[in-house]
């Protein structure tokens, strides 16, 4: 588990790697070393990413993609890229550009992608009751009428089903109360 630290204490953190190396910092306060590196590295840059815990990443274009695929080939490192560009670690920075490489959609909204609902058989009642269209032949009213009678049939068919459903469910609960001792 990453260990959380409070302004204060990341303040503290890089006081502490300016007086000793960053590693000698990072196992006295419990972090990552590589962490502690980026801390510091910001801190140097004048970035105030260190100071203000509420980040909100650059927005992923083709042209920063193109600017910073640039740099990185002219022998500027992942960490300095970082800084200049203002993301917050090399890993967001990397996953971007590993996703850009290969071909991937970059992501459009952050955080955690929603939980798939369950697939459901199609409802028939879902479907919308067909229009009538002015100027329609007889042939095509007469199809409509069919459509329409099918779709109410299956609806009262549906309604029965539940009632008969809700009936078997309240015996069996009144069963169920009356062989445990309940009401």
């Amino acid at each position: 588990m990453v260990k959380r630290l409070t302004f204060q204490e990341r303040i503290n953190v890089v006081k502490y790697a300016a007086r000793r190396a960053n590693s000698g910092a990072a196992r006295h306060f419990g972090i990552a070393a590589t962490q502690v590196d980026s801390w510091v590295a910001f801190e140097k840059a004048g970035c105030r990413e260190l100071y203000d815990p509420a980040y909100k990443s650059p927005e992923i274009t083709e042209e920063l993609l193109q600017s910073i695929f640039s740099d990185l080939d002219n022998g500027l490192s992942l960490l300095q890229a970082c800084i200049k560009y203002g993301f917050k670690n090399t890993g967001s920075l990397s996953v971007v550009l590993k996703k850009a490489r290969s071909g991937k959609p970059l992501p459009v909204r952050r955080g955690r992608r929603p939980k798939n609902p369950r697939s459901r058989a199609p409802d028939p009642l879902d479907k919308k009751l067909p229009e009538i269209k002015p100027g329609a032949t007889r042939q095509e009213l007469e199809e409509l009428c069919r459509k329409q009678a099918g779709l109410l049939k299956a609806f009262k068919e549906e309604r029965e089903c539940r009632v008969d459903l809700l009936k078997k469910f309240e015996a069996l609960v009144h069963d169920s109360l009356k062989s445990s001792g309940g009401r």
